[in-house]
């Protein structure tokens, strides 16, 4: 009986143990359960932030505000303006700084954003693209809203040296009923519209932009092949000398046999690739063709003259501009100096520094230069001393005013005050537009030294100018 009730004692002593150690187990399960659960909810926290908003500025991101956006009527936010822009030459910042300096960027711009009080939504998209939603309270003054905006967030502390400048696309509030990956294209497709350098540049969408897109992505898909085909030609108007009537050059212009049905003149196509970035190679295809002229003409031993060449404004701003027009032209084994390239004045005002140590570059290799259209912009005496230019064209509009209203002398004294400027910085004047003996004889009283027009002649192919100027 003794042994039976030791043993009896003994289970109850192991039985009470376990229940005691069962007890603490359970305890100890719950608790880390809770333990993971909170984890768990930790990091679907960290996860759900990681996935609604970028990694380097702590932003929301696209899809994160896209969300804001809405899949369908009922949960847009309404009514809304779309805003989406990006900074200008952002490489900038990592080439002359490094990448560390470029994070510093996107974060400025990010806490600029998140500050402004007019933003309803906002988001880092991706590179140095941003988008935000505007409150409909701003709506009324939203231009002017946007300028200061964007002029506050000019300069990044601690690099003053080199502004920000901004292109900025925006979809009014009225266009808001459409589907939301719609109005993100819009946005984009006015922003892309910019293409000025050095300034900020705000574009609202309208209807015509995508017709206009559509068609320029056309053409410039149709460019290539326009090369390989021969579609795109090279007319020549002749430069003349009117004291003798003598051929001193020519300016090269372009058009487009297209699809061997007709043939357009520039206003046709070139606005249209212009916007489409085609238009680099446009320039540059038609400097090849220049160049491939020039070794025909030397074959034939027939006389050279000078060809002027525009230059647009996106070519210009091509860091290898210059190395690239060395290389074609150097291809062909063409004297330099048979090439002028032509520059528009407005260009000029984009980033006057930068344009100068181009043109001196260009200068420095052998071509010649020139400044088309001018008196068409907002001209600077002080820039025009500055500029190494051999010619300056003086823009139809101006040979226009002259020889029509003898009673009126206004144009004609406008005429010989830039003539007797361009004389006193030892370059050559050039005529525009002259369709008329009377505006070439005051032309040449006020001592023009050559003459571009129709009273000479329209834009030749280059068989007809051959036969007229080259081979009599």
């Amino acid at each position: 009986m003794l042994i039976i009730l030791i043993i009896t004692i003994a289970l109850l002593i192991l039985a009470c143990v376990f229940m005691l150690w069962m007890r603490v187990s359970l305890k100890r399960i719950i608790k880390d359960l809770r333990t993971n659960e909170e984890l768990l909810r930790q990091e679907n926290k960290s996860l759900r932030y990681r996935l609604d908003h970028d990694p380097i500025t702590g932003h929301t991101n696209w899809l994160s505000m896209f969300d804001r956006i809405g899949h369908s009527p009922e949960e847009r936010i309404l009514p809304y303006t779309l805003v989406h822009f990006d900074i200008k030459e952002f490489k900038m910042f990592n080439e002359l700084y490094d990448h560390k300096v470029g994070n510093l960027v996107l974060c400025f711009v990010s806490e600029s954003i998140m500050k402004a009080d007019f933003i309803l939504a906002s988001a880092r998209c991706h590179n140095d693209n941003f988008a935000f939603m505007v409150k409909p309270e701003y709506d009324e003054n939203l231009k002017e809203t946007l300028e200061k905006f964007f002029e506050e967030m000019k300069y990044v502390p601690g690099y003053e040296e080199r502004p920000l400048y901004f292109r900025c696309g925006v979809v009014e509030k009225n266009f808001s009923g459409i589907a939301r990956d719609t109005i993100a294209d819009m946005a984009k497709m006015a922003q892309a519209m910019g293409t000025k350098k050095n300034c900020t540049e705000i574009i609202f969408y309208d209807e015509t932009m995508k017709e206009d897109l559509l068609k320029g992505e056309k053409l410039l898909n149709d460019l290539p092949e326009a090369f390989m085909r021969d579609e795109i030609l090279v007319y020549l108007q002749p430069k003349i000398d009117p004291k003798n009537g003598d051929i001193v050059g020519a300016e090269a212009l372009a058009r487009w046999n297209y699809h061997g049905k007709e043939i357009w003149t520039p206003n046709r196509f070139i606005p249209y690739i212009e916007k489409n970035n085609g238009i680099n190679m446009l320039d540059e295809y038609i400097v090849e063709r220049v160049c491939r002229q020039f070794t025909c003409w030397i074959d034939q031993k027939l006389p050279l003259h000078p060809i002027s060449i525009n230059l647009s404004q996106r070519e210009i701003y091509k860091e290898s501009l210059v190395d690239d027009l060395v290389s074609i032209v150097d291809r062909y084994k063409i004297d330099h100096d048979l090439i002028e390239f032509e520059l528009t004045e407005t260009a000029a005002y984009e980033d006057k520094e930068y344009l100068i140590r181009v043109m001196r570059r260009l200068k420095e290799v052998g071509f010649r230069l020139s400044m088309d259209d001018f008196g068409t912009g907002y001209s600077s005496f002080n820039l025009l001393k500055d500029m190494p230019l051999n010619t300056l064209k003086i823009d139809k509009s101006f040979v226009d005013s002259i020889g029509v209203n003898a009673s009126d002398s206004k144009g004609q004294s406008i005429v010989e005050d830039i003539v007797r400027m361009v004389k006193h910085l030892s370059m050559i004047s050039v005529a525009e537009g002259v369709e008329d003996e009377s505006q070439r004889d005051i032309l040449m009283k006020c001592g023009c030294d050559y003459i571009q027009g129709y009273l000479y002649s329209k834009p030749l192919t280059i068989e007809e100018f051959e036969n007229k100027y080259l081979t009599t």
